[in-house]
């Protein structure tokens, strides 16, 4: 074999250790619930979110367009709840507020419900009486004595939609129209949910004031994107 020849070889063995011995982390964040409660005065926005990662070789990942082309769909390696976010709308300002409470999932993708109940938003674990109430900045586990009279089953049972329950009104995006009128001290307000389409789209909520151009107030782009090893120890706890 002439040198030429053994220099090829060994550089197309070396980029082939280096493609199925390196990795390429992936992460893709996706939209477990989002709820929308409103009374006369203010709306709530209550959006759980999860992220789920990948770990493959490079070689893996240089073949992947080609698996997806044949119908072959890779399950995440990891995926946990990453993000309880509120936001709040009133008929003059929009505030974000950014919570911990996804540190108390149970399940990779969030699972918690929301109910009213005697006037507050409560969010949790329902069955197993594992509940945090929205105190207007934050969740705040919920004092069991304060929710003795509480019954899960009946909270439940208004479904998807309902009106005016403990002094809320509810609807989940994704269930039936985009669109969601409602009134808060006396102004007319419109919030749109964007969802997925073809082609793909980011998510959006867009808020729509009376005289104004609708604001973007919430989006998420569902796409996977590579982050490093150091980044992706950290969204799944690794480190």
């Amino acid at each position: 074999m002439s040198r030429r020849v053994t220099i090829l070889v060994t550089v197309i063995a070396g980029v082939l250790a280096l493609l199925a011995y390196t990795n390429v982390y992936l992460v893709r964040p996706s939209l477990n619930a989002g709820v929308l409660y409103w009374n006369s005065h203010e709306a709530l926005i209550l959006i759980e979110s999860s992220t789920a990662g990948v770990r493959m070789s490079r070689l893996r990942y240089a073949l992947e367009p080609l698996s997806s082309s044949l119908g072959q769909v890779r399950q995440p390696d990891r995926q946990r709840c990453t993000q309880m976010l509120v936001i709040r709308i009133t008929d003059r300002n929009v505030d974000h507020y950014e919570t911990d409470l996804y540190r108390h999932a149970t399940v990779p993708y969030c699972g918690m419900a929301t109910v009213p109940f005697r006037g507050q938003i409560y969010m949790g674990y329902l069955a197993k009486r594992r509940v945090w109430k929205w105190t207007g900045a934050d969740f705040a586990e919920a004092p069991q004595e304060e929710l003795e009279e509480f019954n899960p089953v009946e909270s439940l049972s208004h479904g998807f939609q309902f009106e005016h329950v403990d002094g809320w009104s509810m609807r989940t995006f994704g269930q039936g129209t985009p669109k969601y009128p409602m009134t808060l001290n006396g102004q007319q307000l419109t919030l749109g949910f964007s969802g997925e389409g073809s082609p793909p789209r980011p998510l959006s909520l867009d808020l729509s004031r009376p005289g104004q151009q609708p604001e973007t107030i919430w989006s998420m782009d569902g796409s996977p994107r590579r982050v490093n090893r150091v980044e992706y120890e950290e969204v799944f706890l690794l480190r």
